[in-house]
């Protein structure tokens, strides 16, 4: 079986619940990386699939940004532990058949935020990066909100032939981590 990656934008209202529940059924997903939750707080949910959903919002209470991870109902029980960094960042770690997995679910700020705010976020992803166990297997979920132009050609499995966006400052960074996770196998 294959792990794959796919991002999925929610929020936390029960439409766009029951939506997150059937792509990880028509998928047939065991690890879901989702970002713009808009789910407040921090905790867990057992969603009605007997799929288990971490997830790390906002501390305020505001229904803005937030990250999640959706373990399927069968590799639910395979979690070791998971920590909340932040609205932007969440670490779990599971067990597989031979070997312990570390995921982080990240979203980045975009190009436009202010310094301080993409500092902070890049040296906390560092931190998490640099805590992890380094005998697991990594897996690094999330939207850098990255826009690498359109020279597809140079970064198969990383963009399609449709990107509209000019390059950013991100790009160099987030190809070189996307072309590295994709595909997960």
């Amino acid at each position: 079986k294959q792990w794959y990656q796919r991002r999925v934008a929610i929020t936390a209202g029960p439409t766009q619940m029951y939506q997150l529940q059937k792509i990880t059924i028509d998928y047939q997903l065991d690890v879901l990386g989702v970002t713009e939750t808009h789910k407040p707080g921090s905790g867990t949910e057992v969603l009605d699939s007997g799929a288990l959903m971490l997830y790390s919002g906002r501390s305020d209470g505001t229904r803005r940004q937030g990250v999640a991870l959706v373990l399927s109902k069968k590799v639910r029980d395979t979690l070791i532990s998971y920590t909340p960094y932040s609205e932007r960042l969440l670490y779990a770690r599971i067990h597989s058949r031979h070997i312990k997995i570390s995921i982080v679910v990240a979203h980045a700020p975009t190009e436009g935020a202010r310094d301080s705010d993409k500092e902070n976020f890049y040296g906390q992803l560092a931190d998490v990066l640099d805590d992890m166990p380094g005998h697991d297997i990594t897996i690094l979920i999330g939207d850098f909100n990255a826009q690498v132009g359109q020279d597809w050609e140079s970064h198969r499995g990383v963009i399609g032939k449709h990107s509209y966006h000019k390059k950013n400052n991100k790009k160099e960074k987030s190809t070189d981590c996307d072309s590295a996770l994709i595909p997960l196998l």
